[in-house]
This record gives structure tokens, sequence and C-alpha cells, in this order.
């Protein structure tokens, strides 16, 4: 299974962030930092999309602010 998995998360950007999907039990636990959830979610834009969206992880809660104006 842990092939299987290498394989289907290979071209993923968990894989350039050297993230490996961990199967647990039955569970499939993938854990990041703030900062690698952040380099993901904004991997797809330029300097100013990414200075207009601000992520943050506050007790438990994800934050997404983004600036329209």
């Amino acid at each position: 299974m842990e092939g299987l998995l290498s394989q289907i998360f290979r071209n993923t950007p968990l894989a350039s962030m050297n993230i490996t999907p961990q199967l647990v039990n039955r569970d499939l636990v993938i854990t990041l930092s703030e900062e690698q959830f952040k380099q993901i979610i904004l991997a797809g834009l330029d300097e100013r999309g990414k200075k207009a969206v601000d992520i943050k992880l506050e007790q438990g809660r994800l934050i997404i602010k983004i600036r329209l104006f």
C-alpha cells in the first residue's frame, strides 16, 4: 500500500516539498506546517495574488482573508 500511495502523490506539491502521506491503520495522514500549507495553496499565484491572501491557523481554526481591492 505504501508504494501505491507514493505513486499517487508523486506529482503533487506534497512530493516537491518532501512531504510523504502516511498510512496509519486505515487512515491516510498528511502532516503539514502552517508555512507548508500556505506554499501549497498559494503556489499558482503571482506575487500580487500572494500578497492579497492571508492564511493563518489560530486556535485550531483556519482563517483565510483575501483582499479584494
